[in-house]
């Protein structure tokens, strides 16, 4: 997923006083947090140099700083803790670390019981390692001593002070509020309506509501990011909360339709006869009341699965229900490429997508398409559509080669997909088949809607031809080092009986430009050892999968028989360096007697 990223982006016991923290005695000597500390971040890389940014400073008294050494006791005093792992040289870490220390600021002057820390992931590696933490700065949400899988919590879009405070404080409350009468339906809808996040209130019958509450809880609770669950055993609440909604949401129009949903006279008339007669819910499953921020407004449905709920039955399809429901409804049927939707575009409910670049006049005239395919395909693909004119689509229009002005000037939409893998950790991308249909008289977007639905249905199944990035073959390649594109990997690096150093690169980078002549004369010095070729790829413009890399330069060497071994960075990035990493790794032996000589270089 490295790619799309790239495109996106944009303990002890501790008195508090005027003074700021201070640590027991006993606790000084295990828990490092200094009285008032300035930080000033303007750490050194990993190979020494100076990064050139403006240092900021900032006080981080409220954040704890975690080791090895003081880990399991402050998991011990301070049971909920988001702590962060960073890394000194990492500039996402950098921009993060005044908005984490303001989030711990406000938190600990909330008086709540959590903590926010940090813990430095390089010098800690084997720490980073226990948590599985792969990149930086990964943040780990833990709520008791004994949990060994915290829940990360998503920089991508939430990195700022009041969105960490905000995420925080939902996992610190009910995952569910209970509505008790119809003037806190009433009360709790209307201030739902106006919240940017999908609101659910469901009507349990009183007969098994305290046996069905855990399970709620459980259930809602992994989706206190995505959706407010109220829950009443109240007929007349229930039918409170279906008024008010009612009102609103009739008033209200969403999309470029105009109609907003307005629940029927028949639903309204059940309601209000249970309500009257102080029955449970008028339908078999559980009641619902979907609350939603955009497409339509309000929309009447039931939790599936939660046939027994009025018999007490058991509760695992109960929770299958809310999750459906809470899949179903709680991103717009379009989801817009903006920052607002990061963390699901990301990490969200579906790992495959179908983008939709063009301009808002091209979405109208396809609109009712993309809408009916959104609708089949929920929870399993996201309909995305991308504003070619806004300035944070630039990074997909550079990673899927897209030109601006052509795709705006098309009679529709241009259409790509791309699927991130079931872990978030992979990316392919694909682009559907050349022979779109015109449209069919009569009915409008009905073939496209079928085209397209067979090209989604393709990446679902895995069927789709995936579309690899790779600068063109170069003219001439018989340099001192070999140049590598997407499309040339397999037939220069994975070649049988040749050890292969590849230098991944970019052509902005510092690091890189200050190894290339170190580089160049390293091709020189190999270029009378056949079995040893020199390489180098540009990591901007050509991809290849399996192949990982975070940061540049990166370099590793495939072997003779293909294994993939990496350059670590305790190996100095010199002539030198290379030639011993090269004499202790390559499987091929190297006569040393055949390398050329400084004086040669």
């Amino acid at each position: 997923m490295r790619l799309l990223l790239i495109a996106i982006s944009a303990i002890a016991s501790v008195a508090v006083d005027e003074g700021g923290l201070h640590l027991t005695t006993s606790a000084i000597a295990s828990v490092a947090i200094d009285e008032g500390e300035i930080v000033t971040h303007q750490e050194a890389r990993p190979d020494g140099s100076t990064p050139d940014w403006k240092p900021v400073e900032f006080s981080e008294e409220s954040v704890l700083v975690l080791s090895a050494a003081n880990f399991t006791m402050a998991r011990g005093h301070f049971p909920v803790m988001l702590v962060q792992f960073y890394a000194p040289w990492c500039s996402h870490s950098r921009a993060l670390a005044p908005e984490f220390a303001a989030a711990a600021d406000e938190l600990q002057a909330r008086g709540l019981e959590v903590r926010l820390a940090k813990v430095d992931a390089v010098a800690e590696e084997a720490l980073a390692d226990l948590f599985h933490v792969a990149g930086y700065p990964t943040l780990l949400w833990f709520t008791s001593l004994a949990d060994e899988h915290p829940r990360e919590y998503l920089t991508h879009g939430n990195h700022k002070a009041g969105e960490i405070v905000e995420w925080v404080v939902r996992r610190l409350g009910p995952p569910v509020v209970e509505v008790s009468d119809a003037a806190a339906a009433r009360t709790w809808v209307t201030g739902q309506l106006r919240d940017p996040m999908m609101g659910i209130v469901l009507q349990l019958p009183a007969s098994s509501a305290s046996a069905l509450r855990p399970a709620l809880d459980r259930a809602a609770a992994p989706y206190v990011d995505r959706a407010r669950v109220a829950y009443t055993t109240d007929a007349q609440a229930f039918a409170a909360a279906v008024e008010v909604a009612n009102k609103h949401g009739a008033a209200s129009t969403t999309g470029a339709s105009g109609n907003a949903m307005k629940l029927d006279k028949n639903y309204l008339q059940q309601i209000m006869r249970a309500a009257m007669s102080g029955k449970d819910a008028p339908v078999e499953q559980v009641a619902a009341l979907v609350l939603k921020p955009h497409d339509e407004r309000v929309v009447r449905a039931s939790l599936a699965n939660s046939e027994g709920a009025h018999e007490g039955a058991s509760t695992e399809g109960f929770e299958d229900g809310l999750k459906t429901l809470v899949v179903t409804h709680a991103l717009p049927q379009i989801v817009p490429f903006t920052e607002a939707y990061e963390a699901a575009l990301v990490a969200g409910p579906a790992h495959v997508q179908l983008l939709a670049f063009g301009t808002p006049a091209q979405l109208a005239a396809e609109e009712l398409p993309l809408r009916a395919l959104s609708r089949r395909h929920v929870g399993k693909c996201l309909v995305v559509f991308v504003d070619v004119h806004e300035d944070a689509s630039d990074g997909l229009l550079e990673l899927f080669r897209v030109d601006e002005a052509q795709v705006a000037a098309a009679d529709g939409l241009t259409f790509f997909g791309i699927d991130l893998g079931h872990d978030f950790e992979a990316e392919v991308r694909y682009a559907p088949p050349e022979d779109r249909p015109p449209p069919t008289p009569g009915t409008p977007g009905a073939a496209l809607e079928k085209y397209l639905d067979g090209f989604v249905n393709a990446m679902l199944e895995g069927k789709a031809a995936p579309v690899r990035q790779s600068e063109p073959l170069p003219e001439v390649n018989d340099g001192p080092v070999a140049l590598v594109v997407g499309d040339t990997f397999d037939t220069l690096v994975n070649v049988s009986g040749l050890d292969v150093l590849l230098q991944i690169f970019a052509p902005w980078c510092g690091h890189c430009k200050k190894l290339e002549p170190e580089y160049l004369q390293l091709g020189v010095r190999f270029a009378e050892i056949k079995s040893v070729v020199i390489a180098k790829m540009d990591g901007t413009k050509n991809e290849v999968p399996g192949l990982e890399y975070d940061g540049f330069p990166t370099l590793y060497l495939f072997t003779a028989s293909n294994r993939q071994i990496p350059v670590g960075i305790d190996v100095e990035l010199s002539v030198e360096g290379l030639t011993e990493f090269l004499q202790a790794h390559a499987e091929v032996k190297i006569d040393a007697g055949r390398l050329r000589g400084k004086d040669e270089l």
